[in-house]
């Protein structure tokens, strides 16, 4: 097995990886020098340990695209042929060539599998990994093909541009039906603030938020709203009660 990692800036000079928290970075760093040729892990606990990281860094870098999860625990580097280029010579073919067959690569050369996981920790201390409840196990190939027709076409048509490979990875990873990120794009254009970056960060605190359908997201959108409002009209009324005060002080 080759003992030298490489890491390419495409994939950790981006917003999408500078913005994970820095565990989460020396998780990811870590894993790529301990992977196989392949780019597996069968010992993240121990990389865990090492970077001083937690369950939470693990699900992170799988939420962001970064790490591919098995339901035994493995995990691959999706973007592994990106950072590394191994000699034949030197090549020595993972031991999961089970998992390997699951993989697809699409053309930028990123690994990519079905279902996503979530990293947790069981009572007596071995991982478990269970089915992110986010996305529904029985969607169907039609609703994949239908985001890919629908998202990717209408964040285009908002940036009024084409999007980079690098963001078609990130909005990859989005694992929300489609009506859902519709709403993350919508709420980005009505706070004046059309970015990919605050976009993901939309989805992310979704996420983070155990919001699993349109119902729920519209709901928290409107309690977000109203707590805004009400803040405001708040801090308006004290504005309003200095400035009263400050007027009869002139006499």
């Amino acid at each position: 097995m080759a003992r030298k990692r490489m890491l390419d800036l495409s994939v950790v000079d981006t917003d999408c990886f500078l913005d994970l928290p820095v565990t989460a970075q020396n998780l990811y760093f870590h894993s790529s020098m301990r992977a196989d040729d392949d780019g597996f892990v069968a010992n993240i606990r121990k990389i865990m340990d090492i970077s001083k990281a937690n369950k939470d860094d693990v699900n992170i870098l799988v939420a962001r695209g970064f790490f591919l999860l098995f339901d035994d625990g493995v995990i691959v580097i999706r973007h592994w042929r990106l950072n590394n280029y191994i000699r034949k010579d030197r090549y020595v073919p993972t031991i999961y060539q089970d998992k390997k067959e699951k993989l697809s690569i699409n053309s930028s050369g990123v690994y990519n599998l079905g279902q996503p996981m979530v990293y947790q920790m069981s009572t007596n201390g071995q991982p478990s990994i269970v089915e992110n409840s986010i996305v529904n196990s029985s969607s169907n190939n039609k609703e994949e093909i239908n985001k890919e027709e629908s998202i990717f076409q209408i964040i285009e048509e908002e940036f009024g541009r084409t999007i980079s490979s690098m963001e078609y990875e990130v909005i990859s990873s989005w694992e929300y039906p489609t009506e859902i990120l519709k709403l993350a794009v919508k709420e980005a254009v009505t706070s004046r603030n059309l970015s990919l970056k605050y976009i993901d960060k939309i989805i992310f605190n979704w996420k983070s938020k155990g919001l699993k359908s349109v119902a729920d997201v519209e709901q928290y959108i409107a309690d977000f709203k109203k707590k805004k409002k009400l803040k405001e009209e708040k801090v308006l009324s004290s504005e309003t009660r200095e400035a009263s005060s400050d007027y009869y002080r002139e006499f």
